[in-house]
């Protein structure tokens, strides 16, 4: 995976005016690869998302383009700073930093954006449940959501109980619990401990 993202960002640097690749994920079966990446051309400055298809070793053939289509009202586009493949691979959520704070969910395969949010606290990570691709989790600093795409909308889930808006979240990640007859995803977040 490493090489493969070596690769994958050398080949862009060479390939474009990629001034910057800040992130680098992996879907869920390593099939692709997404790259966030800022690029300049012709003096203008965009983020955008490459997603590469992994089994076409050794080149790495480009799928899919998706640029970020927040313009804040400085009119430069943000950073995109963080992205993640839903469980079945078919969607892409991201965020954009500074100073929108903007997450969206992709349907890559379709290069099209099926729902954004701008959240009102700056946003460190996002992730998809591994079991059910409608519902994404946002966290940082003072930060912890839990979101469901309904109606090519997100939708916020009431603030969980016990987590204060003022706790520094350091990071979350699912759990897969096997259980018969249907798995079950349980969210688990870390926060910062004064000792």
């Amino acid at each position: 995976m490493v090489r493969a993202a070596h690769a994958v960002s050398h080949h862009a640097l060479q390939a474009r005016a990629l001034t910057s690749s800040n992130v680098v994920i992996d879907s869920p079966k390593q099939r692709y690869l997404a790259v966030c990446e800022r690029v300049e051309v012709d003096g203008v400055t965009s983020s955008q998302i490459s997603v590469f298809d992994l089994r076409t070793a050794p080149l790495f053939q480009k799928m899919r383009t998706l640029t970020n289509p927040v313009r804040p009202s400085n009119g430069k586009a943000s950073d995109i700073i963080g992205c993640a493949f839903s469980g079945d691979s078919k969607f892409l959520a991201c965020q954009t930093g500074r100073p929108d704070w903007t997450v969206m969910i992709w349907h890559w395969f379709q290069s099209r954006v099926i729902c954004s949010v701008e959240v009102p606290a700056r946003v460190s990570r996002v992730t998809f449940n591994p079991v059910d691709s409608s519902q994404i989790c946002t966290s940082g600093p003072s930060h912890f959501r839990l979101w469901r795409v309904m109606d090519e909308a997100l939708r916020p889930f009431p603030p969980f109980a016990g987590v204060k808006g003022t706790e520094h979240i350091v990071d979350h990640d699912w759990c897969v619990l096997c259980s018969w007859p249907q798995d079950h995803a349980q969210l688990t977040c870390c926060a910062c401990a004064v000792v």
